[in-house]
């Protein structure tokens, strides 16, 4: 049966004339779906595939409803179950919706009464999975989240906004957030213009400041915020971001010193033309330590999320190599190169949004796990893209598990359409996991590895890519 895009649906009955009758409707209306009669072999299947809905048509009395859907949503807590009953049994199925049904339908039904209630049941699905996913996004962010109403109260603050502020947890920014805000402040009268800005406009962008944490600390903020409001222009709540830029003011600092070496440098030059040669150095000095301050923060980011998941050690390190030894032989050129060398280091980052359990799991991953595992990318682009100067490393992230036929994730890009950096980290990042260890296998080996590039080859990877990974890896 071709799997169609109008939902996927399990059926549970002890009719299988009903259940033949219903799959057909289903089927002709649009919906891919699988029947059976046993709950057993319904919870087996939902270990390893998802489904939209879960239809429950059962007329035998000792049945027990709130058994099975406490058992069917500890397996899959999105999955929408229905219950298809008769009037005299309106009180199991009642009942039934206090363990996590979504609703039920009586006998007999009409047609638009039964696609009305799939439709609605695969809409609030889709809404729950958007809200837990923006929940783990606000909870794994790099940024500091807030919601804060416009009497200045914090109703909502993530952990990466208690630990910028030097906060045990961010249970204590949970009040006067204004206050807060006020003693935390270095420079009284920059806080003042900020809530001035505030009053007078419903966006705020990249508004620096210096704050003295609850931990002793002094930072260099950056805020983003804006007013959401009703359909009367009320201000419901201000949502905002704090990122702690301590060192990108330090390397900004540097950059100030190294400007102010160069105009030395011009003038010596001017004086002295002997004294070339020493000008070059300084020069060159200068700019070995700006890249380095720049790689060192990559390399922090990668460390702090290396400490999460210990089979990730080293891989972004080797994978950086990798794909600069392919990048080298291709025709980008030096800061292509190091931007992509770059990409290289952060590509994994976005598995900080997801389980430990998940990405360690030292057995095969269930379908679902694996659905989760295929958003890390879009996790990785979401972390960095407000961050400025990454415009041209977020895209690389985010396709480096896309294919040249077109079966990739996250948006199934194909040839072309693929950016070539991110397709020299996707075959760099593949020889890397297929000669490591992993946490359901041990290292495969070069040869192996050699050998999937060539059996994928054209299909998986770039052929021009692979011939050079082939030569220089």
């Amino acid at each position: 049966m071709v799997k169609t895009q109008r939902g996927e649906i399990i059926i549970l009955s002890d009719n299988l004339n009903y259940m033949s009758s219903l799959s057909g409707i289903l089927t002709e209306s649009g919906y891919f779906n699988v029947g059976f009669t046993s709950s057993m072999e319904i919870l087996n299947i939902l270990e390893n595939k998802s489904f939209n809905i879960l239809l429950i048509d059962i007329d035998t009395p000792e049945f027990d409803y709130m058994t099975f859907i406490n058992q069917v949503m500890a397996i899959d807590p999105y999955i929408s179950c229905i219950i298809i009953t008769k009037q005299e049994r309106i009180h199991n199925a009642i009942e039934t919706m206090k363990a996590g049904a979504f609703d039920y339908i009586l006998k007999p039904f009409n047609l638009e009464v039964l696609f009305k209630t799939l439709s609605n049941a695969i809409k609030v699905q889709k809404i729950k999975k958007e809200k837990d996913m923006y929940r783990s996004i606000f909870e794994h962010s790099i940024e500091g989240i807030y919601l804060m109403k416009p009497d200045h109260k914090c109703i909502a603050a993530n952990p990466a906004l208690s630990n910028i502020l030097g906060c045990q947890s961010p249970e204590e920014l949970l009040v006067d957030f204004n206050s807060i805000r006020c003693k935390m402040s270095v420079m009284t009268d920059r806080y003042e213009e900020f809530k001035r800005l505030m009053q007078k406009n419903d966006i705020i962008s990249n508004f620096e400041s210096q704050i003295n944490c609850n931990n002793g600390d002094i930072k260099w903020i950056s805020e983003n915020v804006i007013a959401i409001r009703d359909s009367k222009g009320n201000i419901i709540y201000y949502r905002g971001t704090i990122e702690d830029i301590t060192e990108k003011k330090y390397a900004e600092e540097k950059l100030r010193e190294s400007e102010l070496r160069f105009r030395s440098c011009a003038e010596r030059l001017a004086q002295n033309a002997d004294e070339f040669l020493n000008i070059i150095d300084d020069i060159c000095e200068s700019y070995k330590e700006m890249e380095n301050i720049f790689v060192c923060f990559a390399k922090t980011i990668v460390n702090t999320f290396v400490e999460k998941n210990i089979w990730e050690k080293g891989h972004s390190e080797r994978v950086a190599i990798y794909t600069e030894k392919i990048a080298r032989e291709t025709e980008l050129d030096e800061l292509q190169i190091k931007k992509l060398c770059l990409a290289a280091l952060l590509h994994d980052i976005g598995t900080t949004c997801i389980a430990k359990s998940v990405i360690e799991k030292p057995t095969r991953l269930s379908d679902k796990e694996f659905e989760t595992i295929k958003q890390h990318p879009v996790h990785g682009a979401i972390l960095l893209e407000k961050i400025k100067k990454m415009d041209d490393i977020v895209p690389l992230i985010k396709y480096h598990h896309e294919r040249i036929d077109g079966k990739g994730y996250p948006e199934g890009l194909k040839g072309e359409e693929i950016p070539i950096g991110a397709r020299i980290l996707h075959i760099a990042e593949s020889f890397d996991s297929m000669t490591s260890d992993r946490p359901y296998r041990p290292a495969l080996g070069k040869e192996y590895a050699f050998s999937e590039l060539k059996r994928c080859n054209g299909l998986q990877f770039d052929p021009e890519i692979v011939e050079i990974a082939l030569r220089v890896l």
